[in-house]
């Protein structure tokens, strides 16, 4: 019975205790869900801060591994040559082959002229470098070193992977920024699409790339640097820095890593008894049309005559482009010349087998008309396989030199098909020298070429020693005609120098980069004049006549000073009632 009544009592309770008790129970939730809340955030920052440690430590590890691969690189330049003067520069570079003994680096260090070059491992042991390869265009190059010369350290290979980069990607910069030794940069990928830095008119551009940015900070001295992920891996190459931001700029891998392969095979198949091994330029082939080529976004096309149906095809096919590569410049004496022109834009890029289109418009007026016309019909119907990226761009044509290629673009709204001979990079860049009377001169490469809007192969003086100096002919000269014979190459120059007898004064014609539409005549220097004459013995006359006229404002102000003096002496004497 008392069990029963208990049960009663419990079963029947007043409306006010159940509120009480149901207040309490939700406190009790409500405490115990704070708890559980505070609970979870410790957890959660325990486990960010385990896995904070974890990745330093995986970071510490992979740099302790990636400094025995990265080297300092000393570079003494032993004279003028193309853009760069004598002298000598402190690089970074990376072994990426450590059975062949290669060495990664940029191409403005390794330049593309004679130069010696060591390298300096983590443990100060130090081997002599030999210049590999230097890209025409993009900034990568390799260094060779013997393997068997470094006793005291095993060397660690950096495998290269481009396909890895990513915005927001972590990453590290190993290197010697501003010369110091191993220094370690860190940042975060922040564009992938970034056009490629313009470092001046008279120097080392790369064009028709993309490059990453990142706010790393780099300085002179990390040129050549890998750009590393948490697993040691690069995925770029660092080439250069602003000098007003903290960004630093980075190559992509994927030319270098095409370059590295087909050098690797080359090397490969002479040690094993293969094909001689003839040299890197043979090895790796690149292609050009002599053309510049720039990225610009859908909005800058429209304004071009891309049509609204062109576009959303192309983004129909490539969900993820923002644009398309238009012509930005068309190097004279190159294969696009009279075809191409600056606003083009490019969609299609192949393959062709018929000759190459004439430069002359009413040449094959018919061939060019039935081409447009079958450009149009197959842009309109889409069917084309869109060229919208360097990538595209360089693999056909390095695997096309000396073939033609058609090259379908958008002008004006209408579509245009030429077809074109794809021309061989190597064989635009100079690979010897003349050097006389203190002198050197090379073929102009196509770097200058493009920055100077000149044809390449012109004779060009990278130097002016004693000989043109004497007669006022300054360094970056391209030198037209000697003694009145035309010098259009380099080894026309040189007969025309050996056709002189020691000592001759002769007349030479030459032009500048800046003015290089006005042909200038050299100084003839007096036959009685000092043998050792200073290099400007015949100074500007706006020179002259500026020092005169400096001279007599010196004059002048120094007399009015001393009169000026004089008065106040002689009025000061007068006050004081000398007897002078």
């Amino acid at each position: 019975p008392m069990r029963s009544g208990i049960r009663a009592a419990f079963a029947f309770t007043p409306p006010e205790l159940c509120g009480v008790c149901d207040t309490a129970d939700r406190m009790n939730d409500a405490s115990q869900q704070a708890k559980l809340a505070v609970g979870g955030v410790a957890l959660a920052g325990l486990a960010a801060w385990a896995v904070k440690v974890r990745r330093e430590a995986d970071w510490e590890r992979t740099l302790e591994r990636v400094s025995r691969g990265v080297v300092v690189v000393r570079v003494s330049s032993v004279m003028a040559f193309d853009m760069n003067d004598s002298g000598c520069s402190v690089a970074t570079g990376f072994v990426v082959d450590g059975r062949l003994g290669i060495i990664m680096t940029n191409r403005h260090v390794v330049t593309s002229g004679p130069v010696t070059a060591d390298a300096v491992f983590l443990n100060k042991e130090e081997v002599d470098l030999t210049p590999l390869y230097a890209d025409p265009v993009h900034d990568f190059g390799f260094f060779r070193y013997d393997p068997s010369l470094i006793k005291f350290m095993t060397v660690a290979q950096i495998p290269l992977t481009p396909a890895d980069a990513r915005v927001g990607l972590e990453v590290r910069v190993v290197g010697n920024d501003a010369g110091e030794k191993i220094s370690i940069l860190s940042g975060t990928l922040a564009r992938l699409d970034r056009a490629a830095p313009n470092y001046g008119h008279h120097t080392y551009n790369d064009f028709n790339t993309f490059y990453y940015s990142c706010a790393s900070n780099t300085s002179g001295g990390s040129s050549g640097s890998p750009v590393i992920n948490q697993r040691g891996e690069a995925i770029a190459l660092n080439a250069g820095t602003s000098t007003k931001s903290a960004s630093s700029y980075y190559l992509p891998l994927e030319r270098p890593c095409r370059a590295l392969s087909l050098l690797r095979g080359a090397l490969h198949a002479q040690s094993k008894g293969g094909a001689p091994f003839r040299g890197a330029c043979a090895a790796i082939p690149r292609g050009t049309l002599c053309t510049v080529l720039a990225h610009r976004a859908f909005g800058e096309l429209r304004r071009l005559g891309l049509p609204p149906s062109v576009e959303a095809a192309v983004r129909r096919a490539l969900s993820r482009e923002t644009g398309m590569l238009v012509v930005d410049q068309v190097v004279p004496g190159g294969p696009a010349v009279g075809l191409l022109q600056p606003g083009d834009i490019l969609l299609a890029l192949s393959r062709a087998k018929g000759p190459p289109s004439s430069s002359v418009p009413a040449a094959d007026a018919a061939a060019d008309a039935a081409a447009d016309a079958a450009a149009a019909d197959s842009v309109l119907a889409g069917r084309v396989d869109w060229c919208t990226s360097f990538l595209q761009l360089e693999e056909v044509l390095d695997d096309a030199v000396g073939a033609t290629v058609a090259v379908t673009v958008m002008r004006g709204g209408k579509a245009l098909c030429r077809t074109l001979r794809v021309q061989d990079l190597h064989a635009l860049s100079p690979t010897s020298l003349l050097e006389a009377g203190g002198c050197c001169f090379h073929a102009l490469s196509y770097q200058q070429a493009r920055n100077w809007n000149m044809p390449p192969g012109a004779v060009h003086a990278a130097f002016a020693g004693y000989m043109l100096s004497n007669a006022g002919v300054p360094s970056r000269a391209i030198v037209r005609a000697v003694a009145g014979n035309a010098v259009p190459t380099l080894d026309a120059l040189q007969e025309a120098l050996q056709a002189l007898p020691d000592g001759a004064r002769v007349p030479i014609r030459y032009v500048l980069p800046h003015s290089h539409h006005q042909e200038r005549p050299s100084a003839n220097p007096n036959p009685n004049s000092n043998p050792h004459p200073h290099p400007h013995p015949h100074p500007h006359p706006t020179l002259s006549l500026t020092l005169t006229l400096t001279l007599h404002l010196t004059l002048t102000l120094t007399l009015t000073l001393t009169l000026t003096l004089t008065l106040i002496l002689t009025l000061t004497l007068t006050r004081s009632g000398s007897p002078w």
